[in-house]
Formats: C-alpha cells, sequence, structure tokens
C-alpha cells in the first residue's frame, strides 16, 4: 500500500491535470489539442498540422472538386457532388473549395427533395383541369378542376383553364348556356342548329370589320352558314 503522502501527491498532480483541461475556453474558431487551443482552418482550407507551443496551425486549400464550407480542424475535405445525367440530373452550379455543387433536373422533370437526389416527371394536368400552379426545379405542378364558366380540352403542365368563347348566333345573339361548350373559336350550342361553327363567323365585331357586303352584313333572308346546314331547324 502506498503512503499517505504519495498518495495525496498523486490525486493531487491529477486534479490538476484534469483541472488545466478542463480550464480552457477555445473560441468557436478554435480546438482543444494537447492542452492549448489551436486555430481551425478558414472555409475553404483543410488542416496540414496541429498547433504547437511554438507555431500556430498550418492550413492548405483544398484540392479539385472538394470543399470546406465552415471553420474545421479536420485534415480532409469533403468531394464535390456528382450530378448523374442518367438519373435526371444537370449539374446546377460546379462548386469551389467553399461551396459543393448543386444539381437541377432536366426539363419537364423536378427534384423529389430539397437535396436533388433523384428526379420526378412533372405532371400534365388532364383535360377538364388547368394548371393553377407551374412546377419548378422543387415542386411539381398543382392542378384544379375547371369551375363553371372555364374549360381545358388538352393535357398541359402550363395552361390554366380558359374563359368560354361568347357565342354570338345569326340572326340575334345570346348568351351561352351551361349546356353550351366552346372550344377555342369553336362553340357546341345547347340549343338551335348553330353547331361548330367559328366564333368569329357570328360575332358582331367581326362582322363589322368585315364591311358592308361581307357575310355579318348579309339581309336576314340569308343565314351565313345556312349553306353548310348552321341554321337547319332554327
Amino acid at each position: 500500500m502506498l503512503p499517505g503522502c504519495l498518495v495525496c501527491l498523486l490525486g493531487g498532480c491529477l486534479l490538476r491535470h484534469w483541472a488545466s483541461g478542463s480550464d480552457l475556453n477555445c473560441t468557436p474558431q478554435e480546438y482543444p489539442h494537447e492542452g492549448r487551443c489551436c486555430h481551425r482552418c478558414a472555409p475553404g482550407l483543410k488542416v496540414r498540422s496541429d498547433c504547437t507551443a511554438s507555431r500556430n496551425t498550418e492550413c492548405e486549400q483544398c484540392e479539385e472538386r472538394h470543399f470546406q464550407s465552415s471553420w474545421t480542424k479536420e485534415r480532409h475535405c469533403t468531394p464535390h457532388r456528382s450530378c448523374d445525367h442518367n438519373a435526371g440530373l444537370d449539374t446546377r452550379s460546379p462548386g469551389d473549395t467553399k461551396h459543393n455543387a448543386e444539381c437541377q433536373c432536366q426539363q419537364g422533370m423536378y427534384c423529389s427533395s430539397r437535396d436533388c437526389q433523384t428526379c420526378l416527371n412533372i405532371t400534365a394536368c388532364r383535360p377538364g383541369e388547368g394548371v393553377a400552379w407551374k412546377a419548378d426545379n422543387f415542386s411539381d405542378t398543382v392542378c384544379v378542376p375547371c369551375e363553371h364558366g372555364t374549360f381545358s380540352n388538352i393535357s398541359s403542365s402550363s395552361e390554366p383553364c380558359r374563359p368560354w368563347t361568347r357565342a354570338w348566333p345569326w340572326p340575334q345573339p345570346r348568351p351561352l348556356s351551361s349546356a353550351d361548350l366552346c372550344y377555342g373559336h369553336y362553340c357546341s350550342l345547347s340549343r338551335g342548329a348553330h353547331s361548330l361553327l367559328p366564333v368569329s363567323e357570328r360575332s358582331p365585331a367581326a362582322q363589322t370589320e368585315a364591311g358592308p357586303g361581307a357575310a355579318g352584313s348579309r339581309g336576314a333572308g340569308t343565314a351565313p352558314g345556312a349553306s353548310r346546314g348552321g341554321v337547319r331547324g332554327a
């Protein structure tokens, strides 16, 4: 058994050693090493050798295609991420010694997560739906059903619902009913035989622009679409 004075001496040494380590108050830009605070290396650099009693930390530049984005005590930089073209990715930013490379999805696709590891196809809204929000690099298309008075007869990832075209059946104009359907410049009307005739031929404005003698300014006895069956049974 050790003499009491020797035990006390060893205990005091251990206590002083523990206290010296706990007394280190390194700043966020420093790190503890062998009882002293060493300076961390700045972003874009890595540690070449730790500090000693006679010199400070030695740092060196990150190697090509590697980066370090924060103050570090590490001896190795992180490799840039690779944007795999076969996975639908393109390089958005090549990165540098302080920043990682950034990827983006190819046209017609969007990132499935914020780190853009994989891509998904952009949704095309179906006929009867319109685009409320176009897709971007991190989110898909938002589709909504077309409300009464609007329509969509195509599949699209960019087109919103369009308002119904106002029909002007010859010879007397009338507003559309809920059963009337218009697509672009053509209307299929619920009443009468005015079916699938160009709206431009039925618009009073178009008739006025056509001038005297045009189809829209003919007398009431001759309908401009009569020869094509446009007013049968009216």
